[in-house]
């Protein structure tokens, strides 16, 4: 929650409101390579960071909880997958689909693969599509704490995807579409959808990242009017966030959410809140209108995205009382940010790293414990 002065919270505020973002925009946090329709493909870090982010929810139990992605055991057929890879494209509707290869979402487990070259799986799998139009495709190979997966990160900005149906008969093609779980012929109004210009999910980047715990025996009440500071381990997140967006979308508040996962000493993920919802503070609060501003309006209901625009976030999170050895561990947070898209299954989201620093010694009240100081690190 924001201080009542409409400022960051007294602890170690981080500068409110907004920059007036300039004629030229602002450059993407991370390098990234042109792609069609003003897109950029996010650098391999970036997709590692994600796919990290991933891995480690779904070994801890959970699931990928993302349209857009889809975790595989291990590597498909390439003669039998390449419907429902491209049914999966053109339900994405030009958004990036990540495939992660070697992760068991049900086993909740990192598999071995087999030896497979993912360049040449590839060119098995795109002889199934049409028309010489396929998904552009970035591969990673990489390692993970749980073992090793491969990472598709497909680009479907150049969907309808067609592929020549497996079956005989006189249908020459398909346009395959995917519909929960499973992969079907693409209906009318879904394939007039492909036509027309989808609502752009804005990219946003985290900045000046710092997250705080403080162990409290029980709760007390803030000195700043605010809700009470509730008993167990109490997390602080605040940084700045860069948006940058090229169509008017909506980021609805209630469905933010932050994923953060620990790593201790012993380099053992530790669990923290799954989910922590938060509210942007700023100067500027517009009232709604028919023509918002260029940038971004803040409004009880969430951000209405208008141009590029720099913001300050706090976001809160609580564990039980029994983790707080555990948190005091902690080397490493990666953190995962979620803004999905209103009227859509996209999501704006940005995953990077905040590495341990000193924990702050001031003297503090009888039942309080200073945990944990983790900040952004130089290159996420």
């Amino acid at each position: 929650m924001a201080h009542p002065s409409g400022g960051a919270a007294p602890n170690g505020p981080l500068d409110s409101g907004f920059a007036a973002p300039s004629d030229e925009g602002r450059a993407p946090r991370f390098p990234g390579v042109p792609c069609g329709y003003g897109r950029v493909v996010p650098a391999r870090n970036q997709i590692e960071a994600r796919v990290l982010q991933i891995v480690d929810r779904v070994v801890r139990g959970g699931r990928a909880e993302d349209f857009l992605v889809e975790c595989k055991a291990e590597w498909p057929d390439p003669e039998q997958v390449g419907r429902q890879l491209a049914g999966h494209c053109n339900a994405a509707r030009g958004e990036p689909v990540l495939w992660i290869i070697g992760l068991d979402e049900d086993g909740h487990a990192v598999r071995t693969l087999d030896n497979i070259e993912p360049a040449s799986w590839w060119g098995q799998v795109e002889k199934r599509f049409t028309d010489g139009v396929t998904p552009d495709l970035v591969d990673v190979v990489m390692d993970t704490e749980h073992g090793s997966v491969v990472a598709l990160h497909l680009e479907t900005d150049r969907s309808p995807y067609l592929v020549t149906p497996k079956q005989g008969g006189d249908v020459e093609r398909e346009v395959p579409w995917r519909s929960g779980t499973r992969t079907r012929s693409a209906k009318r109004h879904e394939v007039l959808s492909l036509l027309l210009p989808a609502a752009q999910t804005p990219e946003i980047s985290l900045l000046n990242a710092r997250c705080s715990a403080t162990y409290r025996a029980e709760a007390q009440e803030s000195p700043y009017g605010d809700e009470p500071a509730p008993a167990g381990v109490s997390f602080i997140v605040e940084a700045q966030i860069f948006i940058t967006a090229t169509a008017r979308v909506m980021l609805p508040e209630h469905l933010w959410r932050i994923n953060l996962t620990g790593v201790s000493e012993r380099a053992d993920p530790v669990a923290l809140p799954e989910v922590i919802f938060f509210r942007p503070t700023g100067t500027r609060r517009q009232e709604r209108s028919d023509e918002p501003p260029y940038g971004v309006g803040i409004h009880s209901s969430g951000l209405y995205v208008n141009g590029p625009d720099l913001l300050t976030v706090i976001a809160k999170g609580t564990l039980s009382t029994a983790h707080r050895l555990d948190v005091s561990g902690v080397v490493y947070l990666s953190y995962d940010l979620v803004m999905p898209v209103a009227g859509s299954e996209r999501a704006s989201r940005c995953s990077g790293r905040l590495i341990s620093r000193r924990v702050d010694s001031s003297p503090q009240a009888a039942g309080v414990e200073a945990l944990g100081t983790w900040r952004q690190l130089e290159n996420d």
